[in-house]
Parts: structure tokens; sequence; C-alpha cells
């Protein structure tokens, strides 16, 4: 089971893990793993762990939202190649992205793959793509000032706490 480093622990449950990515150039990019060991897909998930897996993902959309105000908030599972736990990558979408990939050269044939929907130039796999690829992986070479884990990750701890209080599953 990976344990992240407890500075980027924004909300932990007794099945699940919220935690922002250390890597990314992006506010807001958090993954969410599982606390039960060994567990690779769904099926794997105890039935109480699956239940409590939306109102999670919920939480951290909105804490998402509410402190950094994306276009979109994606949800996408990785990890699924063997030897990888299950966790999914909670993604935020911001206006300045879309230029980003326009940019950049490389990403030209996500043009050719689809035409706007609801709002955003590309899709979310199209999005995520980029954003792991050029954010995460070469976060160090985008051009992107490190975020500030400390601050980043209170200001989630605290959207959260306040919707948690309200919002009980």
């Amino acid at each position: 089971m990976f344990v992240p480093p407890a500075e980027s622990v924004v909300h932990e449950t007794k099945f699940w893990r919220l935690h922002h990515n250390k890597d990314a150039r992006l506010e807001g990019y958090l993954m969410l793993g599982s606390t039960e060991g060994g567990v690779y897909d769904f099926p794997d998930l105890s039935s109480d762990a699956l239940s409590e897996l939306g109102h999670v993902i919920s939480l951290a959309t909105q804490a998402i939202r509410e402190c950094f105000q994306p276009k979109h908030v994606f949800v996408g599972r990785y990890g699924c190649a063997p030897g990888f736990e299950l966790h999914l990558h909670i993604v935020p979408v911001y206006p300045w992205l879309e230029g980003c990939i326009l940019a950049e050269r490389r990403y030209d044939f996500l043009n050719e793959l689809v035409g706007g929907t609801h709002g955003l130039r590309f899709d979310a796999a199209d999005y995520l793509l980029y954003t792991w690829r050029e954010l995460v992986e070469r976060g160090d070479q985008c051009g992107l000032p490190e975020i500030n884990m400390r601050k980043v990750v209170g200001q989630l701890r605290e959207a959260i706490s306040r919707n948690t209080s309200t919002n009980k599953p």
C-alpha cells in the first residue's frame, strides 16, 4: 500500500486516503488510494470501501471547485498495470490549460480527435494525458513553479472539513 508524505495528505477515512500529488505543478491534483492493502481492482475492495468511495470523491471534487475554481474536475483510474494498487486521479482543468495544450506541437494530434464538448475543446483523456506527461512527469521542466504544498493542502483540508460537517454520506 502506498503511503504518501504526511504533509500531502488532504483527507483520510477508514478506507481511503486522499493526497495531493507531490510532483504535480497543478494546484488541486489529488490522488485517492485505498487504505486496504493488496487492492488492485474494484472487486478487491470491501463492500464498505466501495460504499464510501463516492462520498470521498464528492468531497474531493467539491473542495477543488471551492478552492481553485477550475472549469471542470475529472476523475480517472490509472495504475492498472500489474503491481500497481488501485488508485484514482482527481484532476482540475483550469482555463489556461487548453492554451498550454494548443501551444505544444507534440499534442497537435489531439485537434484531430475531438471537437469541443461541454465547454471544453478537448475531452478528459486529452487533458489528463497532457497534465500527467507535462505537469507531473516533466513538472520540473514545464516552466510552472512548484506549488506551495502546505498552503494548497491546508485550503483543501479546510474545505473538506466544512463540507464533511454538512454533507454526511
